[in-house]
C-alpha cells in the first residue's frame, strides 16, 4: 500500500513545472505575483500559491526581517 504513494509523489513531482521554482534571489516581490497570477490563469493554483509564499519571503528578506539563508 506505501509502494502506491511512494510512486504516485515520485511520478508527481517528476511532472512538477520546473520554470516555476526559481531561487529566491533570482526574483523581485513584483515578479513573484506576476508568476503566482500567470499560474493561477493556468489553473495551476498549487504552484500560484507557492509563488505567493515566496512573495512573502522575499519580502520578509527585503526587509531584513528574516534573511532566505
Amino acid at each position: 500500500m506505501l509502494r502506491f504513494y511512494v510512486h504516485n509523489f515520485k511520478k508527481r513531482n517528476q511532472q512538477t513545472d520546473i520554470s516555476a521554482k526559481p531561487t529566491i534571489e533570482d526574483s523581485s516581490v513584483a515578479e513573484w505575483f506576476l508568476r503566482s497570477q500567470k499560474l493561477q490563469q493556468q489553473g495551476k493554483y498549487r504552484q500560484a500559491c507557492r509563488c505567493l509564499y515566496m512573495a512573502a519571503l522575499q519580502r520578509l528578506n527585503d526587509a531584513g526581517t528574516v534573511v532566505h539563508q
